[in-house]
């Protein structure tokens, strides 16, 4: 359950048992975010939180239609696995991002219960009982289900996690559907262990609220988005020197487009979204990048993420090939070369 700003009371409080431990992790209540997962003590980079968790439920992803599936899936479980999944968090209806939602999930929870009643599916239930329990069950399904290689999933423990942009665990999951979670950097005692909930996605700040808050209905108020200056939003001006946004160079006076950044930053997200971009697609727009002095922007990194997964498919096409194997290397050299760059700023 993601972490939220102080100042606005994003989710609800969600029915549980704060001091309740999984492993090495205990669930308290933190201000303005819920019930969530903390360390119980110190935890170090590589140490395994859970070696395999099975999903409370799973169900086939099916276009167009995903809100019903859940519905459905939700109403095949037993009382015992029902009372769990209503436990998980269900957000703040109240948000104008999740008002179509809601809207939605009361219509097919209706529609969805109203089968069953009437013996559809074999279940005897009383639909106008069981329509509120189910809308607020295809919410939380959409808040915590996660994608697995046969569609998605719930869990009892690992869907309390929360957001982070600069995340301290990871998370796996097998073809079974079983999760596991590790740590990727030191953890302290009481500090809060947290997954991205962007994937590998490399985004400047606005466009990651703007995601999280349409996406997930919460404002992100974690260490990265916390920060004075959008770090990831950085360029170089006219002799390579790294600037914030809101500066402009010493040399030149020139200060940053934010609008060609924008529209840039666009243009890659829906290029990554094609599945397989072209090396010729992703050289475009690095060469947009470079004009625009955005070598330190956080489009430059995901162009060179791409064109790495790129090359590397490439790679398992066509065999051994010493030049892509090196701008492949080069790709990876960039990355870190930003990464380095936004630690040390």
């Amino acid at each position: 359950m993601p972490s939220v700003r102080s100042h606005k009371q994003i989710w609800q409080p969600v029915p549980g048992q704060p001091g309740q431990r999984w492993g090495a992790l205990e669930l308290q209540h933190v201000p303005g975010g819920g019930l969530c997962w903390v360390a119980s003590h110190a935890l170090s980079r590589g140490e395994i939180l859970e070696s395999g968790e099975a999903p409370l439920a799973c169900w086939s992803l099916i276009p167009g239609k995903q809100m019903e599936a859940s519905c459905r899936a939700f109403l095949q479980l037993s009382a015992r696995k029902q009372h769990v999944w209503q436990r998980l968090t269900s957000g703040d209806s109240n948000m104008p991002e999740a008002q179509h939602l809601l809207a939605s999930s009361n219509a097919i929870a209706s529609k969805v219960a109203g089968e069953l009643h009437h013996g559809h599916c074999g279940v005897d239930v009383r639909a106008t009982e069981k329509a509120s329990m189910v809308a607020k069950a295809a919410i939380i399904a959409h808040l915590n289900a996660f994608c697995t290689e046969h569609g998605l999933a719930i869990y009892e423990n690992c869907s309390r996690f929360n957001h982070s942009c600069v995340p301290n665990a990871e998370y796996g999951v097998n073809e079974q559907g079983h999760m596991k979670v590790r740590v990727i950097k030191p953890v302290a005692q009481g500090e809060k262990v947290c997954f991205s909930y962007l994937g590998d996605s490399l985004l400047s700040r606005e466009p990651r609220q703007q995601f999280l808050r349409h996406r997930y209905f919460f404002d992100c108020a974690c260490d990265l988005c916390s920060l004075p200056e959008d770090v990831l939003a950085g360029r170089a001006c006219c002799d390579t020197q790294r600037l914030l946004p809101s500066e402009t160079c010493s040399h030149c006076g020139s200060g940053q487009d934010i609008d060609s950044a924008d529209l840039l930053e666009r243009s890659v997200a829906t290029l990554a979204m094609q599945g397989e971009p072209s090396e010729h697609e992703i050289q475009q727009l690095q060469e947009t990048c470079r004009k625009l002095h955005l070598q330190f922007h956080a489009v430059a990194a995901r162009l060179s993420l791409l064109s790495f997964h790129a090359r590397v498919a490439m790679l398992a096409q066509i065999g051994m090939n010493l030049e892509l194997v090196y701008k492949a290397w080069e790709d990876l050299q960039f990355l870190r070369g930003c990464t380095f760059a936004v630690r040390t700023y």
